[in-house]
């Protein structure tokens, strides 16, 4: 059963993905990072990480902001069936 997952991890996902990379750096049979270069001197690529860094770091720290209380409170309290949501945990 593993194997089968393997072999279709390796078919449905590594294997369009290196077609993918192949065909998009290679043009007339030669390696041409050309591409890349035109992709990284546009100043829309530098602005789409720029925002998605943003968007990662603010949502890293308000799932932080909202998790410590909701842990402090969980920890702090005696709340009704908090023994029975652990007990996942003993397995």
């Amino acid at each position: 059963m593993n194997l089968l997952i393997l072999l279709l991890l390796i078919v449905l996902n590594v294997f369009p993905l290196i077609f993918l990379l192949k065909n998009f750096i290679m043009s007339d049979g030669r390696l041409d990072l050309s591409i890349i270069a035109n992709i990284w001197e546009q100043s829309l690529t530098l602005t789409s990480i720029k925002n998605s860094m943003l968007i990662c770091s603010l949502t890293v720290v308000l799932s932080c902001l909202m998790a410590m209380p909701i842990a402090w409170l969980l920890t702090r309290s005696d709340i009704r069936f908090k023994k029975n949501g652990r007990k996942w945990k003993k397995k």
